[in-house]
């Protein structure tokens, strides 16, 4: 019960760190103590509902299967998992980055999804640190404070796939820009260049992120000579360094990447065999997880909202011109996503919520200069919302838009496990899955050799196609002599012919002695 009675406590005293004046305990009111409780409220809030709520199916079973054989077989990678796109890769540096964790914790997934969780709640320091290089301190810790209950952000901590790290590298990439044009930093260079490289190995298609020079080189054009040649060389050196492994597969495999670019290209404009999101939808629904969410319709009128105050204020104030220059070129940047058709999921928007974020950080302080009581209302509500997205949703896991195949948790994988083996009484049997992607036992070869295994002494027979190319080990027999157990995933995501298909072919063996549902599985013994 305590975590349903943490969240408004811990919302109500930084509410109040903000509003009151300082007084004999004025550390109390520091900007690093405000900082640090934020952070607190944003891990408390990352891990309300841990381990219940870790996702685990094909794409987790392989990255962590593929992850640790890079440090145990020493089987290193140049390409990472594959994008959308046949011919597209993303980079490798997402296993790399996960294979030491999964060694640490055993193969343990838990492990890696709270390292994962940690990484997204250090952007809270992130975007405090760009708050402040942009507006004011006090515009930073209420960014800060924004990005520690967003639901967007809440649902990329627990996205356990390649995009989840790329939320920091973009906050670096734009954060390199800001120092360059607001504060003359050179260095900044190389965060750009490192920003953009960490991106791109991360998500193949923020390669989009590119297309922002277009905006920002016009910014910095007369300060070309003063800014030199060392700086934006290192910068280039940082980006060529972070997409090294593209180079190098490239090179291995006929540049494959750059004719499967080219042959995109050339096919804009036609139509995708699946369903696709624009620009404006996207941002609609990054407004009404971020601001007002209770009605679906808001998002629209929310994300058209944005552009009107968004360049009243870049008229009005000419201080901050620049500045909200810089937002406006984030969130515009996801424009060019759609020249490539992109897909209805979340991630496509990766890193435009911080842009949304910490424009309403600048609104909000404006606000409280002038009217105090309508910006505690306005946090009020902002605060509501998310966490009313957030304790809908995140006890499930990530949203569907995420994740096609809805309740794929690793609580109730792990439960089937047991339930099977106990029925099994310590005699061999024979499993079977109907998976997603179809007949392919990566997932469940996993679950079995992690969990199973160390828990109950040995892996089980795998009872279908034993599909070549996929990350997985189990032995296989189609004996009728053992006991045999199928396995049904969640639906959603899997054609109702496959599903047939597989319980026709299940139902060779024998009809079901035993069905039991456990969450959106369900399990059968034959």
């Amino acid at each position: 019960m305590l975590k349903y009675f943490l969240w408004p406590r811990l919302d109500f005293l930084v509410l109040n760190l903000m509003l009151k004046k300082k007084n004999n305990f004025s550390w109390i009111f520091s900007a690093k103590f405000i900082l640090f409780f934020i952070f607190v409220f944003g891990l408390v809030l990352r891990f309300l509902w841990f381990p219940e709520n870790v996702y685990f199916g094909y794409d987790q079973a392989r990255d962590a299967i593929i992850s640790q054989e890079i440090f145990t077989k020493g089987d290193l990678k140049i390409i990472g998992p594959s994008a959308s796109g046949e011919g597209l890769n993303h980079g490798p540096l997402y296993w790399y980055l996960i294979g030491p964790v999964y060694l640490l914790f055993n193969g343990n997934p838990n492990g890696v999804l709270a390292f994962i969780s940690i990484i997204n709640a250090l952007g809270i320091l992130l975007v405090f640190f760009f708050g402040k290089s942009i507006f004011s301190e006090k515009a930073g810790l209420i960014a800060a404070f924004l990005y520690a209950f967003s639901f967007s952000q809440l649902q990329y901590s627990l996205y356990f796939a390649n995009p989840a790290p790329a939320v920091l590298s973009i906050i670096v990439y734009f954060l390199g820009w800001a120092l360059l044009i607001l504060k003359d930093k050179k260095w900044a260079w190389i965060l750009i260049g490192f920003g953009l490289g960490l991106s791109i190995q991360f998500e193949f298609f923020l390669i989009y992120l590119a297309a922002s020079l277009i905006f920002f080189l016009p910014l910095i054009w007369r300060k070309i000579r003063e800014i030199g040649f060392i700086f934006p060389f290192l910068g280039f050196l940082s980006l060529f360094f972070s997409l090294s492994t593209f180079f190098l597969a490239e090179l291995k495999y006929g540049f494959r990447i750059t004719k499967t670019l080219i042959n995109s290209i050339m096919s804009m404009g036609k139509s995708s065999p699946f369903a696709t999101s624009t620009f404006i939808g996207r941002l609609s629904e990054e407004m009404r997880f971020e601001v007002f969410g209770f009605n679906f319709k808001a998002g629209f009128f929310l994300a058209s909202g944005l552009f009107l105050i968004l360049f009243f204020c870049l008229i009005k104030d000419k201080e901050k011109r620049k500045a909200l220059g810089l937002i406006l070129i984030w969130i515009l940047s996801n424009l060019f996503v759609d020249f490539f058709n992109p897909p209805q999921l979340y991630y496509v928007n990766i890193g435009v919520s911080v842009a949304i974020i910490l424009f309403l950080a600048y609104l909000l302080e404006n606000l409280w200069r002038f009217q105090k009581l309508i910006f505690a209302l306005f946090i009020f509500v902002l605060l509501i919302n998310n966490l009313w997205h957030a304790f809908r949703f995140n006890p499930k896991g990530p949203i569907n838009t995420l994740y096609v195949q809805e309740g794929m948790l690793l609580v109730n994988e792990k439960k089937i496990l047991d339930e099977i083996y106990n029925d099994a009484k310590g005699k061999e049997f024979s499993v079977n899955a109907l998976t997603m992607p179809f007949k392919i036992k990566t997932t469940w070869a996993y679950l079995f050799n992690w969990y199973g295994k160390k828990k109950y002494g040995y892996v089980p027979y795998w009872g279908g196609e034993d599909v070549p190319g996929y990350p997985g080990i189990m032995p296989v027999s189609n004996s009728l002599k053992s006991a045999r157990y199928s396995i049904l995933e969640p639906a959603r995501g899997i054609p109702e012919s496959l599903k047939k298909e597989f319980l026709d072919s299940e139902n060779g063996y024998g009809k079901p002695l035993i069905e039991k549902k456990v969450g959106n599985f369900v399990w059968q013994k034959r």
